[in-house]
């Protein structure tokens, strides 16, 4: 039997006329409502909402490409933030707090929904049947962190459960807290009181292998240079590594700042920070176990420093 060949698409926040082009590029068309194409399938990342121009009709291009089976897609973490803002708790609190950032968040994905609470309530229930991972066992995607712990601590099931929601600041179990790392990745302390952008924490490089791990080298686009001091004990078990000979992982949500590439043979991040006006990005999978940096496809947000026009129906 022939193995499925898969396009892997990053965070598109809502940029469905990137979104268009990309798989337009990628040779999908249009037929019977939904971009198709006859031997290859399309594996989005998640973070479909909040941010970009054109959330609604983002969602009126994945949905209906997952339903008919020409799409698999993971959750992201704006997929679960979402979810957790419009679900009571027990006490009739949001599960994810009203904020001023978190509304300022979550803006865009209302204003594209003001006059179709039913619609938006439905994509939410569908958001909550989305898996948190994939594992094709030649083959893996997750939207943040592949962390085995984690997945063990699931007990086996990929899928969102509702009852793994908390309150912000709260882990009720070790599945919520797994949940956390597959969505949001793991995250330390900015070391000496530090902070940037508003943040106390930092993401860290989870796939790194080689030790002693620092601050310096664990540490993600963070706009500073770092102590080159070991991080502590606890903080190391936050890198959980990836192994060397482990299947091709592909996941998005850090928005590199820097061209489509491997970050090793096996581990790709194919989010290049579109909500930044960056490119829309995929990676066209044929079975290779090591990653091969020809086969990113991106589309250009920007010109030099021109916007690329967006060509989408807003009134959608």
């Amino acid at each position: 039997m022939e193995e499925t060949k898969y396009d892997i698409i990053g965070d598109i926040h809502g940029y469905a006329g990137l979104l268009t082009r990309l798989l337009m590029e990628l040779g999908y068309r249009e037929k019977d409502g939904c971009f198709r194409q006859p031997d290859r399938k399309v594996i989005f990342l998640g973070d479909f909402i909040d941010k970009g121009p054109a959330i609604r009709q983002t969602l009126k291009i994945v949905r209906p490409m997952v339903d008919a089976g020409s799409a698999l897609a993971v959750m992201g973490n704006h997929e679960y933030n979402a979810v957790a803002y419009h679900t009571l708790d027990d006490c009739g609190r949001y599960f994810r707090e009203h904020s001023l950032k978190n509304v300022k968040q979550h803006e865009a994905t209302l204003e594209s929904f003001a006059n179709a609470e039913e619609e938006w309530a439905e994509y939410l229930r569908w958001f909550a049947t989305l898996p948190l991972f994939l594992d094709f066992h030649n083959l893996r995607v997750v939207h943040a962190c592949w962390e085995e712990q984690a997945i063990r601590d699931l007990g086996g099931n990929n899928r969102f459960d509702p009852t793994l929601l908390s309150l912000s600041g709260i882990k009720r179990d070790l599945r919520q807290e797994a949940v956390n790392t597959l969505l949001k990745g793991p995250e330390i302390g900015v070391p000496g009181g530090l902070e940037y952008d508003g943040r106390k924490e930092m993401r860290v490089k989870w796939w790194l292998n080689d030790r002693p791990f620092t601050y310096r080298n664990v540490a993600l686009q963070v706009p500073f240079e770092l102590p080159n001091h070991p991080i502590t004990q606890a903080e190391t078990k936050k890198v959980c590594g990836y192994a060397p000979d482990a299947p091709p992982v592909f996941f998005g949500h850090y928005g590199f700042r820097k061209p489509a590439e491997p970050i090793a043979p096996n581990v790709a991040c194919v989010d290049l920070g579109v909500i930044r006006l960056g490119p829309l990005c995929a990676y066209r999978w044929d079975g290779e176990c090591q990653i091969d940096h020809n086969k990113f496809v991106c589309i250009a947000a920007r010109e030099g420093n021109t916007i690329v026009k967006q060509d989408y129906d807003s009134s959608a």
